[in-house]
């Protein structure tokens, strides 16, 4: 059975390069470009991963983050975080001297992917996050992906 995704992010080139990984790799990708919009997609259908970006209008990655770890119908749910902008929490790291992927992982993500990503360094990182929770993924999802499919003309 195919594992479903929830895929967060407001950035559409990235946006849909990732959505074009994720189903060529047999996932069933649902979307959503802000956390609020993530947030009522999870509780209405809790997807099997959430991949999301940090920096987003209306709840960032943080802000949806926390709501996840905080409900406990979804605190195990496993989150991917990604981001190319990493000044909102450099700013954390220079008071707290702590690196920005100890505070993303500490803020309860399974994973931190910084952009931009190859198709296989995404897949990889899902990998992970489904191997870290005891639930491995068929090795065949590497063989669907052709870095040059995904490059511009």
């Amino acid at each position: 059975m195919p594992r479903k995704v929830l895929l967060v992010d407001d950035e559409l080139l990235i946006f849909k390069m990732a959505q074009l990984i994720l189903e060529k790799a047999d996932f069933v990708v649902d979307t959503c470009a802000n956390g609020a919009s993530a947030w009522n997609k999870i509780q209405e259908n809790p997807p099997d991963l959430v991949i999301s970006d940090l920096v987003m209008p209306e709840l960032d990655g943080y802000g949806l983050l926390k709501k996840i770890r905080q409900d406990k119908r979804t605190a195990s749910m496993p989150v991917l975080l990604l981001t190319a902008n990493p000044v909102p929490f450099l700013k954390r790291c220079l008071r707290s001297s702590r690196t920005p992927i100890y505070i993303g992982v500490s803020y309860g993500a399974d994973y931190y992917l910084p952009k931009p990503f190859t198709a296989s360094r995404f897949l990889s990182s899902i990998w992970q996050v489904f191997e870290s929770m005891g639930k491995p993924l068929p090795p065949t999802i590497f063989s669907k992906i052709n870095e040059k499919d995904l490059s511009g003309p």
